[in-house]
């Protein structure tokens, strides 16, 4: 039977429009090519999600690599958290779930200034969670097992009563090793019907 829901948060609770903001700065479609080469999914943004190296030394590091554009990479990490929109169906989906007896939790991989920022000023759903493991403040990365039993330590959860939601494959599969039962994101309606589905059971 499960008793909570684990959720991922970049597009999965809220949506990460880092082209609209790059655009929204005068980025050409080619620097837009070059500069999401360079952070998007790639080794500096891991050491931010792992939170082991300073976010300006990562700027750094990408400007350097980029000179020809690095002001403009400069004022995308100064705008970063305008990147972060909460889909609308976010605060409905914890705080439904909370009120029908389970417990709802956050697991995800974020550089913690960001989450800092967005903790402050745009998590609206955060009032309907019970905890939470962000990695750059465990210094534990998905889909590595070490953050998946971190959770699962910290609350004293039991894995099989446990389901994960996230929108990459490779992170189901590391929910799925550790005992975890796990749901791939794809659009609220389809994981909403799956989610039900696993709360039905017996």
């Amino acid at each position: 039977m499960i008793k909570n829901v684990v959720f991922d948060i970049g597009n999965v609770l809220v949506d990460f429009n880092w082209l609209g903001v790059m655009r929204g700065l005068s980025f050409t479609d080619d620097e837009i090519r070059k500069a999401a080469g360079l952070i998007i999914g790639t080794k500096y943004w891991d050491n931010l999600d792992a939170g082991i190296m300073p976010e300006q030394e990562a700027v750094d590091i990408m400007k350097g690599l980029l000179p020809e554009i690095a002001d403009k990479l400069q004022a995308f990490w100064e705008h970063l958290e305008e990147t972060i929109q909460v889909y609308p169906y976010s605060d409905g989906w914890l705080k439904g779930l909370q009120e029908r007896g389970y417990k709802t939790f956050l697991l995800s991989n974020y550089p913690k200034t960001l989450f800092q920022k967005n903790e402050k000023d745009q998590f609206t759903f955060l009032p309907y969670t019970d905890g939470r493991i962000i990695s750059s403040y465990v210094q534990k990365l998905k889909p590595n097992a070490d953050i998946y039993n971190c959770l699962l330590e910290t609350y004293g959860l039991k894995a099989e009563e446990t389901v994960f939601i996230d929108d990459k494959k490779v992170n189901v599969e590391g929910a799925e090793a550790v005992g975890i039962r796990a749901i791939l994101f794809d659009n609220f309606e389809n994981v909403n019907a799956k989610l039900e589905e696993m709360l039905a059971e017996k």
